[in-house]
């Protein structure tokens, strides 16, 4: 059985609330990061941090290197297609998804019939070695 759409909204409302605070600048321009935000990133007295805007009107303060990491990370993916040439939209889903051919029945009702898999999809199969 899936959630519906709005309970998952407000977890993730509830989760941003939690990782999200207002702090004020001061006249010097100085910025205090809320204790519970750096305890949550494991910002320590004393420790470097990189300040950036975004194109958005956003200020990013993070550890010093992540962006070159995140940026690393970017152009990793960007010269390795998901979707290589000649690759048909039938063989790409058969990747992503894996092959239907191994999913458990289908009810009437377009419910999976398999007992044990309790909703969880074709990926509760590669979990049991089946």
């Amino acid at each position: 059985m899936t959630r519906p759409f709005k309970d998952i909204e407000e977890d993730i409302d509830r989760m941003m609330d939690s990782m999200r605070a207002t702090t004020r600048i001061t006249v010097k321009g100085q910025v205090t990061v809320p204790k519970k935000v750096r305890e949550m990133v494991g910002l320590k007295p004393g420790d470097r941090v990189e300040v950036r805007a975004t194109a958005s009107g956003g200020v990013y303060i993070e550890k010093p290197g992540r962006y070159q990491d995140y940026k690393a990370r970017l152009n990793a993916l960007a010269n390795h297609p998901l979707i290589q040439d000649g690759m048909t939209t039938d063989e790409f889903m058969k990747m992503m998804r894996g092959d239907p051919a191994e999913d458990p029945p289908l009810t009437e009702t377009g419910e999976n019939n398999d007992d044990n898999n309790h909703g969880k999809g074709p990926s509760h199969l590669a979990e049991k070695g089946a």
